[in-house]
Formats: structure tokens, sequence, C-alpha cells
């Protein structure tokens, strides 16, 4: 048996001691009475939260945040005892849902803001969806949680001026996913991160230092507010408003002597 939060307040909340009440409170029942308990889907920046309060109350428990994917933003957290999940397979508290249009031969384009703006009309709140894909064959695969998926098979007949259809998806073959990325090799003065984040979106560094100071940068889902940070191979960095990028790797050094560096952009449209 398994406990979702779908009947609890939208974790999109901003009360920060709200939602640290309601972790604190899943990881006391899950302990207490031996079953899983999930959330819904979190923000990275909620997902730095739940690990920060997981370790203050950890009781024989295991954390698990699944977006369903490896390059996932959105996921959802898994409080798990540890015997449980030893034993058994747990059921997954969300699914995936292609979306697909009824005739290839009348569609639009649609974008990340079409397809969530038409979910989101049904009347679900944000955190019921996670991440929402766009496959080279104009699939659309969108993570809902499990006790949503049957509303929206039945109500979402449309996404703008295209008849779409919803259908369950073997979440396997998306496990896979790769998303699409701009690769950028371009030089800078210094590793920090914010001389990384002005070369990535074409920002000066008082602009790319602002977004950091203003908590909206995390590494790996961390929240990180130091410009001076070094950035190392392989970071995954969020940005609040602008998307994601991996640092690669440091190439060498050009005539100059500025830092030769490679980065990959995720497309916008993973969110």
């Amino acid at each position: 048996m398994t406990q979702p939060i779908s009947n609890q307040k939208s974790f999109d909340s901003d009360d920060e001691s709200f939602f640290r009440h309601h972790i604190q409170d899943f990881i006391r029942r899950s302990s207490t009475y031996g079953i899983p308990f999930y959330t819904r889907f979190l923000t990275e920046q909620k997902q730095e939260l739940v690990v920060s309060v997981f370790h203050e109350n950890e009781q024989d428990l295991d954390l698990v945040l699944d977006g369903g994917y490896e390059y996932a933003e959105r996921k959802v957290a898994c409080f798990i005892p540890r015997g449980v999940r030893n034993q058994s397979k747990t059921e997954s508290p969300f699914c995936a849902l292609t979306i697909k249009p009824k005739n290839s031969r009348f569609k639009e384009t649609l974008t990340h803001r079409d397809v969530l703006g038409a979910l989101l009309a049904t009347s679900m709140e944000r955190d019921c969806i996670g991440d929402i894909l766009f496959l080279e064959d104009a699939t659309i695969v969108v993570f809902v949680l499990s006790s949503f998926a049957d509303l929206l098979i039945n109500e979402v007949v449309s996404i703008r001026n295209t008849s779409v259809c919803l259908s369950y998806c073997d979440e396997l073959s998306v496990q896979s996913y790769q998303p699409h990325v701009t690769i950028k090799t371009k030089s800078v003065a210094s590793l920090r991160l914010d001389c990384i984040l002005a070369m990535v979106y074409d920002l000066s560094r008082n602009q790319a230092q602002r977004l950091i100071t203003q908590k909206k940068v995390s590494i790996h889902s961390k929240l990180c507010i130091r410009p001076d940070y070094i950035i190392q191979e392989q970071n995954l960095i969020s940005v609040r408003g602008f998307g994601r990028f991996r640092f690669d790797e440091v190439m060498g050094s050009s005539k100059k002597g500025r830092i030769v560096v490679t980065v990959s952009v995720f497309d916008a449209a993973l969110k």
C-alpha cells in the first residue's frame, strides 16, 4: 500500500514551514506504519528541502527522488521503509502518458506552454504534473500522478486547434530518453559560477550574480548562492527562468590565456 498526497494542499506553495512540516509528517508516518509515502512532483528547490529535512529526521527509511527518466527536472520524493523496499516492488505513484495528434495531416507545432495549459485546464494543480518531453516522432510524453491519468485521458481532447489522443505509455520506453541539447564551446576568464552563467546565457556578470543571490541557481538540485563557486566538469546547473545546462569539460586555454570550455544547454521545452 502506498500513500501519495493527492488530497493534500499543493506543494507548489511557497510556504516553506508548511512544506517542512508535511515532509516531517510523511517521514514519521512512513516509519510508524511501515509503508511508503510519496510527495507530488517537486521543483528542484523543493527537492533540496526534502533532502535536508530527510537527513534531519531519518528513521530507517530510504529516500528516492524519481521523475521517470535520468534527466528529470521535476521529481517525486519517495520515503520507503528499508524492509519494504527489499522485500517487494513498490508501486509507483506516477505514470507516463503519450499525447499524439489524431490526424497527423492537421496538426500544429505545440509548445511546452500549450501542453501544460491544456492539462491545467482540467483543474489539475501544477505539482500533479512532472516533466513534459517532446520526442523525435512528434509524440509528446507527460508524467502525471497516476490518480489523475484517467481524468486527462478522458478530458483532454484538443490542444490549441489540434485534436489529440492521450494513452498510457510504457515508462521503460522513455527511461533512456536523451534531451535535445545545444553544444557551446567558448572561452571564459574563470570557472566561477557567475562567469559560466554569463557565458551560457549571454548575460553580464552583474546579471548573472543577481540570479545567484536571488536564489535562482541550483547545482545538482542543490541551491547555490555563491557567485565565486568553482564549477566542476559534469555539474548539472539549473537556472530558474532560463533552463538547465551541463558543464561538460575544460578543453584547454586560448592564446590569450582564457579557459576554453564546452557546455551542453538543454532544450528549453524540457521542464
